[in-house]
């Protein structure tokens, strides 16, 4: 592995944004983001797979994060239930878990042996884990929590393998971790989806805490890589491209590649049901 710290990647010429997403009928990720011309690039334009890049899109608009009623829900929710530090201590222990379940197996996802697709990974997850002494997502999600007040902060160390995390969580979520651990560690598939969902799902988190906290909740780290490093962005481009990359070598994956990615898929979706019945306990609980 290289030591020294990677160049930043450019920025795609055209950006996705969450409007944008709303207004477009076709709901065409890939129409509204532009792969980048840059030449450090050219491998992102190399092998396009038509019916797989149909399938992402298909699923965007399918399991669009944003479209699940958790978000509006927490957005309109009483002060009183979003800002009690317990559900944000609970919040953040079930969604740093489900982030942490990915960022680990991720190290163990297959077929990115050579060379070269191993290092386009490693940069994916350098972004992650911040090697090169920034802060990695598990800590800006970390301060985000802890800014907003949750109460009390489940100690990083605890957010371990898929034992250790069984150990902390409530059984929806502990499944959620392990099978996206289970599709992780069979091919790229669910890493992909995931990343084409990502940017939709921190977007409208953001906007469903803004009533509650204001714009300054916007100038959060974990949040405002998003707007102005659209580093979500730039993993979907980077991660779509390099499971075209694996199809193109090994073909016959396509079929468990796409089975893999519809299954993250939903449930990704089933996550945030998870969520909405936590926002409406503490609604209730607040009420009464």
């Amino acid at each position: 592995m290289p030591t020294t710290a990677p160049a930043p990647a450019p920025a795609a010429t055209n950006i996705y944004s969450q409007d944008k997403a709303e207004k477009s009928a076709a709901g065409d990720i890939f129409r509204m983001v532009e792969f980048s011309t840059d030449s450090k690039l050219d491998e992102q334009n190399k092998y396009s797979n038509a019916e797989f890049r149909n399938l992402m899109n298909d699923l965007f608009v399918k399991y669009k994060p944003s479209s699940h009623p958790f978000f509006a829900n927490l957005k309109a929710a009483p002060a009183a239930a979003a800002k009690h530090p317990e559900f944000l201590s609970q919040l953040y222990l079930r969604y740093q878990a489900a982030m942490h379940a990915t960022r680990a197996s991720v190290w163990l996802t297959p077929y990115l042996d050579t060379p070269r697709l191993r290092q386009r990974k490693a940069l994916i997850i350098v972004d992650d884990d911040t090697v090169n002494g920034g802060l990695s997502h598990h800590k800006q999600l970390e301060n985000l929590f802890r800014y907003m007040g949750a109460s009390p902060i489940v100690d990083e160390e605890r957010f371990g393998d898929l034992q250790d995390l069984e150990a902390i969580l409530d059984k929806d979520t502990f499944a959620f971790c392990k099978k996206a651990w289970e599709l992780y560690v069979a091919g790229t598939g669910a890493w992909s989806v995931f990343e084409v969902l990502s940017d939709n799902w921190q977007s409208a988190l953001a906007n469903s805490f803004l009533p509650h906290y204001g714009k300054e909740i916007l100038e959060q780290q974990y949040f405002d890589e998003i707007a102005s490093g659209h580093v979500e962005i730039l993993h979907m481009l980077e991660t779509v491209s390099l499971t075209e990359d694996v199809l193109h070598r090994k073909p016959h994956l396509l079929g468990e590649t796409m089975a893999h990615a519809v299954e993250m898929a939903q449930w990704s979706y089933k996550l945030w049901d998870n969520f909405d019945a936590l926002l409406k306990t503490y609604v209730d609980k607040t009420a009464a």
